[in-house]
């Protein structure tokens, strides 16, 4: 009997022992799975601020070669135009650059496909040929209190699975110390007079000086200036009783819309560019144009052409020569470039040249974009210019 005990005694000091032992292992690894969960995981994009409707420009590379990407995104739609980054006079436009279209999801991913347009002489056949295909992502990036939207993903070639990556990144514009630039929306749909008006366009945000109040100001007359002439149109077509009804609601309503992009900006100067498409019930195609809104901070006025010249040099011959020379390389056939300030009234800035937007016809795509660098114009620009600081070498 004694024995027994004893025999039970061990087997239960055993059991205990085992018990013990096995109560830190599973601790452990406990422990173990608790650190495993909180593992970093890396962050989706910020969807919420990727904006459903904007007119941006992208500069980056595909693979090692540098491009500059102009896009505009609305709703799902996107389309726009890219070159590869070079610092001759160029034209931009539908035969002159790779086009854009394509599509973006509500998770932030996009599909562009991009053409080119191809005269061929010998076969007689001229249009536009699919030349790649862009997947990737909007990711918004947040530094220093401003969001830019960054573009990556892959680059293809048509019915092919070999890929090259790109990187895109929303171009940056320094306001000053405690200024940045928001979109606002002004949208109006009138249901009798069958119209729908859609505009975004900037405004100055953070300490403002009257300069700056006068240009968010004049942003907001110049969007009421082009919404009442649209109102106009719409009342004169809905007042022609001679002017048949369209029966189709797709082509039964007006629409105009307005998407603006910050082309240059620093604390000197503001350049936007607004693209207008408008389209009056019953046309056969929407119409599109360019506004453009040039403004010196300093002076708190609209910046003038001539203001960037030396008074009395013949710029505008200069201008008129380097676009004649485009011109006939080129298959837009611009009806006047003659040296008229008239004919280079719509222009931009950016931190290489500026721009100049002409009117061409509609099948090539209504407007077309002559981009002039500043150091072919360096001899004519003055020594007060508001631009000289951005000439290489320039004093």
């Amino acid at each position: 009997m004694k024995r027994l005990c004893n025999l039970f005694l061990i087997i239960l000091s055993i059991l205990i022992f085992a018990c013990k032992k096995e109560e830190p292992r599973q601790k452990q690894e406990t422990k173990k799975a608790n650190v495993e969960v909180a593992q970093p995981t890396l962050k989706a994009p910020l969807i919420s601020t990727i904006p459903s409707k904007f007119s941006k420009i992208f500069t980056g590379k595909i693979d090692t070669f540098s491009v500059r990407m102009y896009l505009i995104r609305d709703g799902k739609e996107l389309r726009g135009t890219y070159e590869y980054v070079g610092s001759k006079p160029k034209f931009i436009g539908v035969l002159s650059s790779l086009s854009l279209n394509g599509t973006a999801a509500n998770d932030g991913g996009f599909t562009m496909k991009e053409t080119e347009y191809k005269a061929n002489a010998e076969s007689g056949v001229s249009g536009e040929f699919e030349t790649g295909i862009f997947n990737g992502i909007f990711i918004s990036e947040e530094s220093g209190g401003t969001s830019r939207l960054k573009l990556e993903g892959n680059w293809s070639k048509p019915n092919t699975e070999k890929s090259t990556k790109f990187t895109l990144v929303e171009e940056f514009h320094d306001f000053g110390e405690g200024i940045k630039v928001a979109s606002k929306d002004f949208k109006e749909e009138n249901k009798s007079l069958k119209y729908t008006f859609d505009s975004v366009y900037p405004q100055l945000e953070g300490e403002l000086t009257n300069s700056d109040k006068q240009f968010n100001k004049a942003m907001e007359e110049l969007v009421n200036s082009y919404f009442e002439d649209f109102k106009k149109q719409v009342a004169e077509y809905t007042n022609d009783d001679g002017r048949q009804q369209p029966e189709d609601d797709s082509i039964a309503t007006s629409t105009l819309d307005f998407i603006y992009e910050i082309r240059f900006a620093n604390k000197d100067l503001i350049s936007v560019r607004v693209d207008i498409s408008t389209y009056i019930a019953g046309g056969a195609y929407p119409n599109g144009s360019t506004a453009v809104f040039n403004y010196n901070r300093r002076t708190g006025k609209v910046l003038k052409l001539s203001d960037l010249f030396t008074p009395g040099s013949k710029y505008l011959e200069r201008l008129s020569e380097i676009c004649l020379k485009l011109n006939a390389d080129s298959g837009y056939a611009i009806f006047d470039l003659s040296p008229n300030i008239e004919n280079y009234k719509n222009w931009t800035l950016d931190s290489q040249g500026i721009t100049f937007s002409f009117e061409v016809a509609h099948a090539l795509g209504d407007q077309v974009d002559a981009f002039i660098p500043y150091e072919d114009l360096k001899q004519f620009i003055s020594t007060t210019s508001p631009v000289r600081g951005l000439i290489t070498g320039a004093k």
